[in-house]
Parts: C-alpha cells; structure tokens; sequence
C-alpha cells in the first residue's frame, strides 16, 4: 500500500517481497519459528529491501536515505548505545514486516511512545522518526544481547542472487561512471555526500572526459530497460545538476 509510488505495481513488488520472505507458506513459516527455538541469540529476521524500481537508488545510499542522523539522535533518546556507520547498511526491516523475538525489542516498546511524537498525517515520504524506527530495529535488539538477520524464501534467495550479480556487472559499474564517484557510498549517504565524492575526485584525479562519459552515457541507454534510464539520468540531476553538454537527452 505504498500509494506514494507510482504506478502501483511499484508498492504492490514491495509488498511481495515481503509476504513471499515472511510468510511464504505454511512449511516457510514453521521454519521460521524452529530457527528462533533453535538459537536463543536471534533477534529480528527481515526480509531483504527490495531494490526495484527507485527503490534501487536506496539500495546505493546502504538502505540509509536521509535517516542516518534521525537514527542516531532516537538511538540517543532511547539510551542505546551501539556503534552504527553510514558506510554499513542495517539489517532493517524496510517496509515494517518481519519476525521478532519479543524480549529483542523490549527497550521500543518501554519507551512510552505518544502521538505527538510523529508528524501529523499524511507522513512524508522519507527522513521522519517512522523511518528511523524502521532503522533502529537491529540496533534495539542488539543493545538488549541478541542479532538480526536476513530471511529470503529458497525461490527468492536464487532470483535475488541473480539479481545482485546483475546489478554488479551491468549496471553499478556503468553508473559509477555516469556519477563521477568510486563507490555508491558517499561522506554521509546523502546527496551531499555525493556532491563530497564528486568534489573529492574532481580535486585528485580530474573529471572524467567527455568521451568516457558519452560511452558510459550510450551504454547504459542502449543496454536498461524502457524508462530505466530515463530514471537514472533524472536521479542524476537531481543530485549534481544538469549536465552543460547536449548529449544526455
């Protein structure tokens, strides 16, 4: 039901990655449960973020977004204290479902929540205290002695593996060139910190020359699907600015 994506078959393969990760089935979810008996130490099991769609560009900034900062200030506010990294991506539920050992998450349910601590509906899209909830998850069981982990469904783990490797030979090391940037990780997983990486290598290495980036510009036009690389060009003005030369449109 994330009606803020368009179209709805966006929310609707969120919604799916999810359900078909958490609750399969009847045999997934008894598997589910003879993994919390058999080890005492898990905490939370989440299904993986999705990454289609522009929900791949959260898949780039480690799943954080804008809430790297709000998760840090309620991890404050709840007295946990647990080292976590920009650079590193939370073993988070996106999307708030998943399995839970109760005793896990204790210290979010004793913390005495009131409405007035979230914003009034309807919620932004991104960077509010709901999403750093979402975050916080791993982070609360943690502090209380136990870990989080992944689940996927056999048939999921295989598409998602491929998937991966999809993304890592065809379209992440095209797009590190398209972006001017090494890695997808910037000084604080946020435009600005990509605009940091831009500067950073622009200032030791020199841009990347016309020709380098028309090639890497004509690969990825010719090689993605239908409007993907229309969403990646946008995405990427976004963050630097339209380019000066003629030759994205």
């Amino acid at each position: 039901k994330a009606i803020q994506t368009k179209p709805g078959s966006v929310g609707a393969s969120f919604g799916y990655v999810c359900n078909e990760n958490v609750c399969k089935n009847a045999a997934h979810v008894l598997n589910v449960l003879c993994e919390f008996e058999k080890d005492p130490y898990l905490g939370i099991l989440c299904p993986p973020y999705p990454t289609h769609g522009l929900y791949f560009m959260n898949m780039c900034s480690g799943g954080w977004g804008p809430n790297f900062e709000n998760t840090k200030k309620l991890m404050k506010d709840l007295g946990i204290d647990i080292p976590i990294s920009g650079e590193k991506s939370p073993i988070a539920p996106y999307g708030s479902v998943f399995w839970f050992r109760p005793k896990a998450l204790e210290p979010l349910f004793a913390h005495g929540w009131q409405h007035s601590d979230f914003p009034p509906e309807p919620l932004p899209q991104d960077g509010t205290i709901s999403h750093a909830i979402e975050r916080i998850y791993p982070f609360v069981a943690q502090s209380a002695g136990y870990y989080p982990a992944v689940v996927m469904s056999k048939n999921y783990a295989v598409t998602h593996n491929d998937t991966m490797q999809a993304y890592a030979s065809g379209m992440i090391r095209p797009l590190a060139r398209v972006f001017d940037c090494t890695t997808f990780y910037g000084a604080e997983n946020s435009a600005t910190g990509f605009a940091y990486k831009k500067h950073h290598l622009f200032s030791h290495y020199g841009p990347y020359s016309d020709s380098k980036r028309r090639h890497a510009r004509n690969w990825l036009r010719d090689n993605l699907p239908a409007g993907s690389y229309k969403v990646i060009i946008n995405t990427k003005r976004a963050i630097f600015g339209p380019h000066e030369g003629p030759y994205e449109d």
